[in-house]
């Protein structure tokens, strides 16, 4: 496996001051899999205090990101490496935390803890992997599987359900028939999840390859968290591009209470808008120039093409044509191009002018919107003169 320079360069210092040290977890996962490793985490059996003299010693920079559970950000460059010592877990009794670490030598016991068997895979160049519970060969077979008791593991940490799916949304495996079956009986876990973490997961999950098959399969699961979700549109997912947000209009596009359950799921303000507006507008009229105009001036540019995708995904997925959207794209590019007016900012009058007038207060905003109107219709008529003549009609 290729360890990047500054990761071993960390693993050695470790080994040379006589403790273990080792990549662990998904960057492990990813190498074997040949995906592209985007972050390192190292697990050493140096204690954090110990783990900080050999970086101080070596002029490395570090933050104690999570001393309480033994983990140390060494900064290299620029660049962060958690480094965390083997340790074993205590009770959790909130199905997400555990009250307590303790510490370990051996790195079968922090590997026991871990929740897949595809995760709990170490590497260093002296000692090759360490798999002690076939995680390479689960990756071979491309199956999930919790490391030992899975009803153990999902208790643990209910958040390894949404993960389960997740992974087999992101690598296309096959979750292993008594992991499925944990899922399924302790799915009411989610319940006692935050929100945030587990949109976290779901977004992921609804980016990844295998989504639409995924959200079909375990439906049930996904219900728990969001009860209003409807079933009918999940293979439309998957013709739809990669993006978070249009996905997930696709995902809550026939459900009650869109708003609620967005803010339940504690999204961005921007992924709130853009979800809402093309729910909102999933079924405007894109027949001529005027309805396109009227849409882009609802919608500016860049998501009024992100509906055309999202409609066009869900056309895709009845199997229907999507020549009219195509088309409709089209017109809209020579919009923009041709530089129409479809904006208050592309009239040649401003509210200047119209206070000139004697316009003032709403009257401005409201005059302004009547000429747009008239000039999405007739462009030929925004002219300065002819503006100021229809505004004094007005």
């Amino acid at each position: 496996m290729f360890l990047p320079e500054n990761v071993k360069r960390i693993i050695e210092l470790l080994s040379s001051s006589l403790f273990k040290a080792y990549a662990v977890g998904g960057c492990v996962r990813d190498a074997i899999m040949g995906r592209e490793v985007s972050d390192y985490d190292i697990t050493t059996s140096a204690q954090p205090q110990e783990v900080e003299k050999v970086l101080s010693e070596n002029g490395i920079k570090y933050i104690e990101t999570g001393l309480k559970h033994g983990t140390i950000t060494a900064l290299i460059e620029h660049t962060p490496y958690e480094i965390t010592t083997f340790r074993t877990d205590g009770k959790y009794s909130d199905n997400r935390h555990p009250e307590s670490v303790q510490f370990v030598n051996d790195i079968k016991d922090d590997l026991s803890r871990r929740d897949f068997t595809i995760n709990a895979i170490a590497y260093n160049d002296a000692d090759g992997f360490i798999d002690l519970f076939g995680g390479k060969e689960d990756i071979e077979n491309k199956i999930i599987r919790t490391v030992g008791n899975s009803n153990k593991r999902f208790n643990e940490d209910a958040l390894r359900i949404m993960r389960a799916l997740r992974f087999s949304s992101q690598l296309g495996f096959t979750i292993e028939e008594n992991t499925e079956k944990a899922i399924f009986d302790n799915k009411e876990l989610l319940k006692n999840i935050a929100y945030e973490r587990i949109f976290t997961e779901l977004k992921k999950l609804i980016l990844g390859d295998n989504a639409s098959i995924v959200l079909t399969k375990y439906f049930e699961i996904i219900k728990v968290v969001i009860p209003e979700l409807s079933e009918t549109c999940f293979d439309s997912i998957s013709f739809a591009p990669k993006s978070d947000y249009i996905r997930l209009a696709i995902l809550l596009s026939e459900t009650e209470g869109v708003s609620e359950v967005l803010k339940r799921l504690r999204v961005s303000n921007e992924v709130f808008d853009k979800v809402t507006k093309l729910i909102e507008y999933k079924n405007a009229e894109m027949a001529d120039s005027v309805c396109i105009k009227k849409l882009l001036n609802a919608l500016g540019e860049d998501l009024f093409f992100d509906l055309i995708e999202y409609k066009k995904a869900i056309c895709l997925s009845q199997k229907e044509d999507v020549s009219k959207l195509e088309s409709a794209a089209l017109e809209a590019g020579r919009i923009i191009q041709s530089n129409e007016p479809f904006r208050i900012q592309d009239l040649d009058i401003n509210g200047f002018d119209l206070m000139k007038l004697g316009f003032e207060g709403k009257e401005i905003s409201e005059v302004l919107e009547k000429l747009l109107a008239e000039v999405i219709v007739n462009p030929e008529k925004n002219k300065k003169d002819i503006l100021l003549n229809l505004a004094k009609k007005l």
